[in-house]
């Protein structure tokens, strides 16, 4: 059921479990960069070192100038990471930030809340500064993420759109913003197809927690049947049909 979008049926109640809260201490870190590819190398660091963050948040130059605008939120260089971990894990992370120009350590919950806020802040500084912005929701391989940042870059040039980028890059999930305006729709909806035809290249998803809804729904296709083949839409279409005989639930929205 999880993750059908509403295609099988409703979810009429739920049963959460509470997970315990860790019995270390979690430390957030907010560390600043003077290049892009250092952001990817170190999170592709975090993972030959074996560090697991609670979170890992990214932002990058164009959001950083975004928070300063509108929030007077004081950033530093091209990119940052907000990233929280065991304390036992610090010493390990120091070493994967040795590209950094400048890390914070929160000492306390009052700190860790302040450095949150730039990551907090971050999509409503975006918004501020075009008409409209489409929040995209890629996946890939976390070694992937140099070529993915340098392809995203590329198409801000070929299509003439500042795409903001945000993400959970911890595993490899980013959130290009697209911005437009009136006279650009087209172009951002073009910026958008491209970018997910190369994430699937790539053997990544384009959508990672966001839904494909509508709008992926033929990407989606594309993307099963080239990482999973043909087979894979078949068994998704008979288990439609065991929910789901009559069509009636979400209907238009399932994949095959």
């Amino acid at each position: 059921m999880v993750g059908s979008e509403g295609t099988l049926g409703i979810i009429t109640e739920v049963w959460l479990k509470v997970i315990p809260i860790p019995d270390y201490k979690v430390l957030r870190v907010l560390a600043f960069f003077n290049k892009e590819d250092d952001i990817s190398r170190t999170i592709i660091n975090l993972r030959k070192n074996r560090i697991q963050p609670e979170i890992a948040e990214y932002m990058d130059s164009k959001v950083l100038e975004a928070l300063k605008k509108s929030f007077n939120i004081e950033t530093e260089g091209v990119g940052a990471l907000l990233i929280d971990i065991p304390e036992f894990s610090l010493e390990k992370l120091k070493e994967s930030l040795h590209n950094s120009i400048l890390v914070k350590i929160a000492e306390n919950e009052d700190e860790k809340e302040e450095l949150y806020k730039a990551r907090s802040f971050a999509y409503l500084a975006i918004k501020a500064t075009s008409k409209y912005s489409m929040s995209e929701d890629i996946v890939v391989p976390v070694s992937k993420l140099p070529k993915v940042f340098k392809k995203i870059r590329e198409l801000e040039g070929k299509y003439q759109i500042s795409s903001p980028i945000l993400g959970h890059i911890g595993d490899g999930n980013l959130h290009p913003v697209i911005t437009y305006d009136d006279d650009s729709k087209d172009r951002a909806m073009e910026f958008f197809k491209e970018l997910c035809e190369y994430v699937i290249d790539e053997g990544g998803s384009v959508t990672g927690e966001h839904g494909v809804g509508i709008q992926k729904r033929e990407l989606a296709i594309e993307q099963i049947k080239k990482h999973n083949g043909d087979e894979v839409l078949r068994l998704m279409k008979k288990i439609k049909d065991v929910f789901d005989d009559k069509g009636i639930m979400n209907p238009t929205k399932q994949v095959v």
